[in-house]
């Protein structure tokens, strides 16, 4: 048997082993936060087949959306044949900034995020579009999510949720789409006929691998009005059942009898002989006007939302040119050369993003300064930009009941600003005094006004509307969008009729204010026309084979120089938006008859079909099949949410029990995490036994994110057991086997509270008690001579005595970074942290750590710097190393090169206690650390890689790591010797790659040749971590 003092020995190795400094980087918290900057009075609206909880604040279209839901309802069911068997939260925001706010969605939520239908608990959440039709088709897409998951769950579908999140998106997000919209589509068959144009029509299998490459959502639209119209609309639910368990290519095997391949080709050969003959004639993408902004000038490739000043000299525009934001810039406007970036949100301490999907920036007239709608502060508002150098020079602030602002349009007189504000979940026309910040509401009702635009002089403004005989709130109907002119005096709007049935965007005035251009898709085909406002006359400016258009139907997409009279506006070519633009002289037009132009067939999506009598025409156009009565579901019913936890998910669970002459075994795991409807409060969960019943383990955390001050308690234990074994003479020629049981308890409980000053900084303050315990038991197990066993003994060893140990701490986190495949990109993060430990040991923790991601003009190669301190002080620090394990430097996400692995003994100097000097100095209880990264995108996408290699994503990685490490007592020698064995700073520099391996983790194989090791030299070594 081993010595006693060996078994203490090891139990105090053990103990030392728990309190080892967390010094990789990932392991200290970063991330942005989700401020909760409102807090929201939910109440429930209880209709047959929902749950719908809304604020005071969009009571009225809250109202409309519950009999939006229950059409949908009766619609889906019908169509899948299919009930749900309990009713569906529905939860509506007034705004997108509110509902960016959500705790339903763990993470952020972007500006393109229109709604989500979270399949745990069944919730569909979703702020109000900027019109009825928005939110309408936005919550019939979100429930044909919710009547896919059910299915999936149920015996009809059999495969699962599982099943489900394994189809493709086209296939999940198409099959919405359709149900949604039906089979006519602008924007669907501009991305069709892109394709066309460029040969280029994937086929299932490349939708289903290149989803980068082919929008799903358009594709997928495409092709179930493909399916729908040729082998009729009530295939799509078998196929969806038949996905769900065996795959989509079952599926098309299974309805239509044909491969993948074939029904591809077929497609294929639809969307040919729909398009061609209506393209015929038309002007190339590329050739419409003249080539303004593109790659190939040096912008990005989604450039929207054309601004000319208006002396026409310069255009600022919203661009994803810096891969990670989307940013204005400013572009000289007969050159196309980019001038600078306007905005720079990245750094931008006063606001979180530009609002890019639906608004553009407004000249003043003086041509000397852009405005700009952006998200600050959990709602929208109007930040003012110097075009000269891009500084901020206002910050102008609406009423907080308006929540949303889209393109803000100065007045000729440069005194006021119009602007489309969303105030209490409906759209209207706002102006405001730009000297006194006062805001006047222009419009009312719950038609929508977007696009606002003053005539010249000021007394007229033209805006986009869905205003007129079409639409009818009582039976929630909506006309198509038309243009239409707001006197300023009287406030009477008078609705212009160009094209019926059209929808016409993005009013324009020309310099003298006798003709207005817009947007229009009279055709199918969306293009620039003018109407002279005397006569009425129409003129056509533009026949593009894709179209005039920005990323959504509502994204501006044309603009006139308020005195040049110049034309720029975005085209659809090769997948991407380029601008164009058109001299004054050149936009003169043809004339043409609003009647004569309407060609149905060109907004049918190939194979769609027109037939009113085939089951999706007729669903659509029925408004009141399933529609309840206007009074059927009012806000005075509504009742207060629900606030007690329900069961989100449970883990895979496990469990073993076993018994033998070494004594009854569990082993096991489950998890499990509980929220309320709102995902305000949520509880996790954890148990797991390995090994006797005394080893069972748990914990349990609460968290409340409902106020800005989140907050959050919790409790664990955490057993940890270890064997010895050796063999043996027992007593009484016996033979014996000895199994020294060891074990370490950890029980804590654990505070914390957090208040974000913004998205991307933070205050935490975290406070908490751990008892370490130790405990030691021998069994022996006697045999005889023939291996028979008689029976056991068991006695007490000696342990360590407990640890307690009490900790609050305070620091300042801030995380503006976006990362790459394998490591940050852009921006920085940081943590300022001083904590305070007491107990059997007390000492203060000082953690300074600060990162900077710089980019270069070449995309794909950053510089990365990182500076990081951690330190522990305190007298009593001459006391903790008996207790706390000192910091080891050569950690390699610290630094490469040093790792105690790799040393070797021929390369150590001993010291008279027998240690290796060479590794004793890379031990201490205070570090210090300096690194600096060149990080290359070697293989990624086509967007961000120097090879397109999606498949395996690697960075290429020079590298320079230096770092000190010393305790109380040990001060270092700060001076650069690589032949000495004293305590001074080490260094290395070397080549790594980094790798994500298919999404599951980051893998880094470096070579480094650490200078303070000149016997060992350079060496490979191997990392699992992203890069910090």
């Amino acid at each position: 048997m081993q010595p006693m003092k060996h078994l203490i020995r090891l139990l105090a190795a053990l103990a030392a082993a728990l309190f080892v400094c967390p010094v990789p980087a990932d392991a200290q918290y970063f991330g942005r936060n989700k401020v909760q900057y409102d807090r929201f009075d939910f109440r429930v609206m209880t209709t047959p087949h929902f749950e719908l909880h809304f604020y005071p604040e969009a009571t009225l279209p809250a109202e409309d959306a519950a009999r939006m839901a229950e059409r949908w309802y009766e619609r889906l069911a019908r169509t899948f044949e299919h009930e749900l068997v309990e009713r569906r939260p529905l939860i509506f925001y007034a705004n997108h900034p509110d509902f960016q706010q959500t705790n339903v969605l763990r993470g952020t939520v972007g500006e393109g995020t229109g709604g989500v239908t979270e399949g745990l608990r069944d919730r569909v959440v979703m702020p109000l579009g900027s019109s009825y039709a928005a939110t309408d088709h936005v919550l019939g897409h979100e429930l044909v999510h919710s009547f896919q998951f059910d299915i999936a769950r149920g015996r009809q579908g059999g495969g699962g949720i599982s099943g489900l999140m394994r189809l493709p998106l086209w296939f999940v997000e198409g099959m919405a789409e359709y149900y949604s919209l039906g089979p006519r589509s602008t924007l669907t068959g501009m991305w069709l006929r892109d394709a066309l144009l460029r040969d280029d029509l994937p086929t299932l299998r490349q939708l289903t691998r290149e989803q980068q490459r082919f929008f799903p959502y358009r594709y997928g639209h495409a092709f179930f009005a493909f399916v729908g119209g040729t082998y009729g609309d009530m295939v799509i639910p078998g196929m969806l059942r038949t996905a769900v368990r065996e795959g989509y290519e079952a599926s098309v095997v299974g309805a239509l009898g044909m491969s993948g391949d074939t029904l591809s080709a077929r497609w294929h050969e639809a969307i040919s002989a729909h398009y061609a003959p209506l393209m015929e004639g038309r002007t190339s993408p590329a050739e419409a006007g003249s080539l303004l902004i593109s790659p190939e000038t040096g912008a990005g490739r989604q450039n929207v939302a054309p601004s000319l000043s208006p002396d026409g000299r310069y255009v600022a525009f919203l661009s994803e040119r810096d891969l990670f934001t989307t940013e204005v810039f400013l572009a000289d406007a007969a050159t196309g050369r980019i001038i600078r970036g306007l905005t720079r949100s990245i750094r931008d301490a006063h606001a979180d993003a530009i609002r890019f999907i639906d608004s553009a920036g407004g000249w003043s007239p003086d041509g000397e300064r852009i405005a700009v709608s952006v998200f600050a502060q959990g709602r929208n508002r109007i930040q003012v930009y110097r075009a000269s150098d891009g500084r901020i020079v206002e910050r102008l602030d609406v009423p907080p009941h308006i929540g949303e602002i889209r393109s803000p349009a100065w007045s000729p007189d440069g005194n006021r600003i119009a602007f489309s504000g969303q105030a209490g979940g409906i759209t209207n026309l706002f102006e405001l005094e730009v000297a006194t910040g006062e805001v006047t509401q222009l419009t009312h009702g719950r038609n929508a006004a977007l696009q606002p635009t003053y005539a010249p002089d000021g007394a007229t403004l033209a805006f986009v509307t869905d205003l007129g005989p079409a639409t009818d709130f009582q039976q929630l109907v909506f006309g198509p969008m038309r243009i239409a002119l707001l006197d300023r005096e009287s406030g009477e709007v008078e609705p212009l009729d160009l094209f019926p049935g059209a929808e016409h965007w993005n009013p324009q005035f020309t310099p003298d204010g006798s003709t207005l251009f817009f947007l229009a898709d009279p055709d199918g085909f969306r293009d620039i026309f003018r109407v002279e406002l005397a006569d009425r006359q129409i003129l056509r400016v533009t026949r593009v084979a894709t179209a005039v258009s920005g990323i959504t139907d509502a994204t501006p997409a044309l603009s006139v120089a308020r005195t040049a009279g110049t034309v720029a506006f975005s085209v659809f070519d090769g997948g991407e938006f380029h601008i164009h633009s058109l001299d004054a002289v050149d936009v003169g037009g043809e004339a043409v008859d609003p009647d004569g132009v309407v060609a149905l067939a060109g907004r049918l999506l190939p194979g769609g079909s027109d037939d009113p009598t085939d089951w999706i025409n007729r669903m659509l156009a029925d408004a009141d099949a399933g529609l309840p009565p206007v009074d059927a579901h009012t806000a005075r019913e509504a009742e207060p949410v629900d606030r007690s936890l329900g069961l989100d998910f449970i883990g895979q669970a496990a469990i073993g029990v076993g018994a033998s002459q070494f004594g009854t075994q569990v082993g096991g795991a489950i998890s499990a995490v509980f929220s309320d409807i709102l995902g305000n409060r949520s509880l996790y969960t954890a148990v797991q036994a390995q090994g006797e019943v005394r080893d069972i383990g748990g914990q349990v955390f609460y968290q409340d994110q409902e106020r800005r001050l989140n907050w959050g308690v919790g409790a664990a234990h955490s057993p940890v057991r270890y064997f010895r074994t050796a063999l043996g003479e027992g007593p009484d020629n016996t033979q014996a086997l000895v199994r020294d049981d060891l074990r370490q308890t950890q029980s804590e409980v654990v505070s914390m509270v957090a208040y974000p000053l913004s998205t991307i900084r933070r205050l935490e303050f975290n406070a908490g008690y751990t008892r370490y315990g130790f405990d030691a038991q021998r069994d022996i197990f006697l045999y005889d001579q023939a291996g028979n066993f008689l029976r056991r003994e068991q006695e007490t060893l000696p342990a360590p005595d407990a640890v307690n140990l009490g900790r609050a701490s305070v620091a300042f986190v801030e995380d503006n970074s976006f990362f790459g495949f394998n490591a940050p990109v852009r921006g920085w993060r940081g943590r300022y942290e001083v904590a305070y430990l007491g107990g059997s040991v007390d000492f203060l923790q000082a953690t300074l750590d600060h990162r900077r991601y710089v980019g270069t003009p070449v995309p794909e190669i950053t510089f990365a710097v990182r500076g990081m301190h951690i330190g522990r002080y305190g007298s009593d620090m001459d006391n903790a190393s008996s207790v706390f394990r000192p910091m080891f430097l050569g950690f390699e996400p610290l630094m490469r090169g040093y790792s105690s692995q790799s040393f070797r003994v021929e390369e150590c100097t001993f010291t008279p206690a027998g240690q290796c000097a060479e590794f004793e100095r890379l031990l201490g209880h205070r570090i210090g650390v300096a690194n600096v990264e060149a990080r290359i995108a070697l293989l990624g996408t086509d967007r961000f890689g120097l090879l397109s290699f999606p498949l395996l994503p690697t960075d290429l990685i020079l590298f320079g790591d230096a770092g000190v490490a010393w305790s109380r007592g040990e001060s270092p020698e700060l001076r650069w010797d690589p032949d000495t064995t004293d305590r001074v700073p080490v260094a290395s520099v070397g080549v790594a790659t980094r790798t994500n391996v298919l999404g599951a983790l980051v893998l880094e194989i470096f070579y480094a040749h650490p200078f303070q090791r000149p016997e060992r030299g350079g060496h490979f070594g191997v990392s699992f971590a992203p890069g910090w």
